[in-house]
């Protein structure tokens, strides 16, 4: 007589398989949990929802400061921020960052002529330290950085 000789295989998977998951459940858990995305303590979960720059709410004071338009005419300073419209003069300005090494690029659109299109321009950082135009306003470049710009803005006396 024959013995039938069970299939100890399934149960064996079955176990492995559920130690295996409940691992990997707790794993997550773990990481979902107890990670800071502001100190960025797990560069895997948070790598792609953290912006490049990050600005406090006193930045963000001093830029709007910075950025009040004078009606004095002379040489006024502004800051301009990456992706941030700036309205100057009779335009609206749009700081887009460096172009490479040695250029700096800017969107200006001119609501008086066409509010829908954007007039996109590339200017030497060397040039610009000396002067430029732009929507029909004189700037200056101080400084450029990738994600923001500081520039002298003229009035002219009326």
């Amino acid at each position: 007589m024959k013995e039938s000789t069970k299939k100890k295989w399934v149960p064996m998977t079955l176990v492995f398989l559920s130690v295996v998951g409940s691992f990997a459940a707790l794993m997550y858990l773990s990481i979902v949990t107890f990670s800071n995305p502001r100190t960025n303590s797990n560069p895997y979960l948070f790598r792609f929802q953290q912006s490049p720059v990050k600005w406090s709410t006193t930045q963000d004071a001093a830029i709007a400061a910075a950025n009040k338009l004078p009606t004095k005419p002379g040489w006024h300073k502004m800051v301009l921020v990456r992706d941030r419209e700036v309205r100057v003069g009779g335009s609206v300005l749009t700081y887009r960052g460096l172009g490479g090494s040695s250029t700096i690029r800017i969107d200006a659109v001119i609501p008086d002529l066409d509010s829908q299109y954007t007039y996109r321009q590339r200017f030497d950082i060397d040039q610009a330290r000396e002067s430029f135009k732009v929507g029909g306003e004189r700037l200056k470049l101080l400084s450029a950085g990738r994600y923001k710009a500081r520039v002298k803005h003229y009035i002219p006396s009326r």
